[in-house]
């Protein structure tokens, strides 16, 4: 993964939010690169839809019920 410039993977809402807390602390820069893996249940979905939302790339895109994930 690092070779295609991924900074860090995600499998869980949990996840994102302690990548929230390395942003916080200066851990982790505004320029990484988040894969988000794992199932995408409604609070895995809305925590990186609040990722990508505060300017961070975020994938891969994911159909699930009939809609597109908000992670780019």
């Amino acid at each position: 993964m690092l070779e295609k410039g991924v900074s860090l993977e995600t499998s869980s809402a949990y996840d994102i939010e302690i990548v929230e807390l390395m942003i916080e602390r200066g851990k982790l820069p505004k320029d990484a690169t988040i894969l988000c893996n794992g199932y995408k249940d409604d609070r895995y979905i809305r925590n990186i839809a609040r990722l990508a939302n505060s300017g961070f790339q975020s994938g891969p895109h994911h159909r699930q019920h009939g809609r597109t994930q908000p992670a780019r």
